[in-house]
């Protein structure tokens, strides 16, 4: 291995400052420092900023680039695989470029990971009330470089586990919009099966127009306030101080919901064993968001179902436990309703604050939704309980592939296992 320096086998350049004032060019979309996860990019709403066409190519994303964050978490990063076309990035970011034959960029994302684990980059940062990592620290960042043929065998053997994680983020995404497309094809154009298994709508089924709704439902079908439906149980307020790296006591949070309203297993946090609290969820149970972070309210009112990964799991005080179903109503149709665009926008209308949006629970008695048979509720969710079962298949596949690589990850980084490479 060779000690280099990052700035000596990569260009490192750090994004154009937002200033919508000053900023001049052609919109595009942009990646702050929000956008970046450790391995992937959350790129649902990109916010968009100008660009002249002399700045595209300081500023604009191409295959294989190091994106990592400058501030927050600094040195949380993954690799750009033009996942949309004309993206950019911002200040708060720095674009890594590895050197042709000379850096791999997958190895030195699994460097940059290894070295967030262990704390290797701290002596880098600037200590101030948020931690930053400054382009001139990070070019000086000294690595222990192997070969580029043994770079590149080690982040073909870790990449392995990655990509089968990511193959099952797109099963269990596929899934959800099969679950989706029943709902809708049931519950809003109102062809779900008939007594003799035809497109009930479709098929001339009854309807009827509903004053409240202004809109044609099934016969029979009622039309409540959601509100009425169940009750809500906030979730536990809890301190730093009771964070814990174990995973002895798991605990939901705001950020275990991504901004398409899913559940993200990768950001469970845990709480120390001597945290005293009742707020407890169990798999199944629902659980929605009364707080939110993001700049178009996308995560507030979004309702998650309980994973089976642990036996019970603490949820945090941005979260309540939705208890007391009417016997009228079963959580999966519920769960479908709360996911609609539709509720999300009224939702939206009952929030308070700036920077951080409360969502106003009497808003739920407002809103009004058509009420099928409780029959027809039962036999989705027939059909919605055995997606679930497959996502969290999928989310028990992926926890043992990420303990593997976890596992792996110093030995392979360090040069203690062979790859033969």
């Amino acid at each position: 291995m060779n000690k280099v320096k990052l700035g000596d086998i990569a260009d490192v350049q750090l994004g154009k400052m937002l200033d919508a004032k000053k900023n001049k060019g052609e919109y595009h979309p942009y990646l702050a420092n929000v956008h970046v996860r450790w391995g992937e990019f959350d790129t649902n709403n990109l916010p968009f900023m100008r660009f002249e066409e002399n700045e595209k190519e300081r500023f604009s994303l191409r295959n294989g680039d190091l994106v990592m964050c400058e501030g927050g978490e600094p040195g949380r990063c993954a690799i750009w695989r033009n996942q949309l076309p004309n993206v950019y990035y911002q200040k708060a970011l720095h674009r890594i470029r590895p050197h042709e034959d000379i850096a791999d960029a997958r190895w030195l994302y699994y460097w940059f990971l290894l070295q967030g684990r262990i704390g290797g980059l701290k002596k880098y940062f600037v200590e101030t009330t948020i931690k930053h990592l400054v382009g001139e620290d990070l070019k000086r960042v000294e690595i222990d470089l192997p070969s580029f043929k043994q770079q590149k065998a080690v982040a073909d053997a870790l990449s392995a586990l990655d990509d089968k994680i990511t193959l099952n983020k797109q099963m269990m995404a596929e899934l959800e919009a099969t679950a989706r497309l029943i709902y809708d094809y049931w519950f809003t154009q109102f062809d779900f099966p008939d007594e003799n298994g035809n497109p009930y709508r479709s098929s001339g089924g009854k309807m009827t127009h509903n004053k409240t709704l202004n809109r044609e439902i099934p016969a029979g079908w009622e039309v409540v306030r959601i509100g009425n439906l169940f009750s809500l149980q906030k979730g536990y307020s809890y301190s730093s101080e009771e964070l814990s790296s174990v995973s002895d006591n798991p605990m939901i949070s705001l950020a275990s919901i991504d901004r398409k309203r899913n559940y993200r297993e990768e950001e469970l946090k845990y709480l120390r064993n001597d945290a005293k609290t009742d707020r407890v969820a169990y798999p199944g149970d629902l659980l929605i968001a009364c707080t939110d972070l993001t700049r178009n309210a996308d995560i507030v009112g979004s309702p998650i179902f309980v994973p089976d990964e642990h036996a019970k799991y603490i949820f945090s005080m941005d979260l309540a436990k939705i208890q007391t179903l009417s016997s009228s109503v079963t959580p999966s149709y519920l769960y479908e309703v709360l996911r609609t665009d539709w509720f999300h926008n009224f939702i939206k209308g009952h929030t308070s604050g700036t920077n951080v949006i409360h969502l106003d629970v009497a808003g739920f008695n407002w809103f009004k939704v058509a009420l099928p048979p409780i029959c027809l509720q039962q036999q989705y969710s027939k059909l919605h309980l055995r997606i679930i079962e497959k996502q969290n298949q999928c989310r028990r596949e992926m926890a043992e592939l990420a303990a593997l690589r976890n596992w792996l990850l110093p030995m392979l980084m360090n040069g203690q296992v062979n790859t033969n490479g």
